[in-house]
């Protein structure tokens, strides 16, 4: 998970916006209910102007906040 976070970051700053955003699809797969992924995806997801997908993610990170620890 860790190097699909750091691929999806570093293809965003290289300027390779659908690269970045197939890095974040993917981790996305891997880890669903991650926060911080979702977050990124948001993030990335935004600058590479699938905003309706960025709005989706950060809607349902909204809806759902903060969660307690176990």
């Amino acid at each position: 998970i860790e190097t699909w976070r750091t691929l999806a970051w570093t293809e965003a700053e290289l300027g390779h916006l659908q690269a970045a955003a197939d890095a974040v699809r993917h981790l996305l797969t891997l880890a669903p209910e991650d926060t911080a992924a979702r977050i990124q995806g948001a993030l990335i997801l935004a600058r590479c102007g699938d905003v309706p997908a960025a709005e989706r993610l950060a809607e349902r990170l909204l809806a759902e906040g903060p969660r307690q620890p176990d």
